[in-house]
């Protein structure tokens, strides 16, 4: 049996560890890319803590795969040799901003869902607040 390769990720101070299979570059190519964009959606709003974040990263990383393998599923339709018709091509590439502007979309709505959460969680806190004070 292979050895696994180890790679440490810190995030906000705390570390993880990650093991896989892959070479170590590879591991410490991933990781960095991982840390990065999870540090931007902590970033991008004082509202995301780093459950959020991760999620968020994990569901864009998601939505990036689903799209390559809808891209490689068109193109593995091909033989060799075949050429992309240009009117198909520019469907596709409609098709691939369409499903951008989606994600854009999707992602809005995500923030402005976390924007309600957040002042959700405020408003529940203060109202246990009043009633803790109520009780005395």
């Amino acid at each position: 049996m292979s050895e696994m390769n180890r790679v440490t990720l810190t995030i906000k101070g705390v570390n993880y560890t990650v093991v896989g299979d892959e070479p170590q570059e590879v591991l410490n190519q991933i990781a960095g890319q991982t840390v990065n964009r999870i540090e931007e959606k902590l970033a991008a709003s004082q509202r995301i803590n780093d459950r959020m974040a991760m999620l968020l990263s994990v569901f864009e990383v998601e939505n990036e795969l689903t799209g390559l393998q809808e891209q490689m599923a068109t193109i593995n339709v091909l033989e060799p040799g075949e050429r992309v018709d240009p009117i198909v091509l520019e469907e596709l590439k409609d098709k691939i901003r369409a499903k951008n502007d989606a994600l854009l979309k999707a992602e809005n709505t995500i923030h402005e869902l976390q924007n309600k959460l957040f002042h959700t969680q405020i408003e529940l806190v203060q109202a246990r607040k009043q009633n803790q004070e109520l009780g005395k």
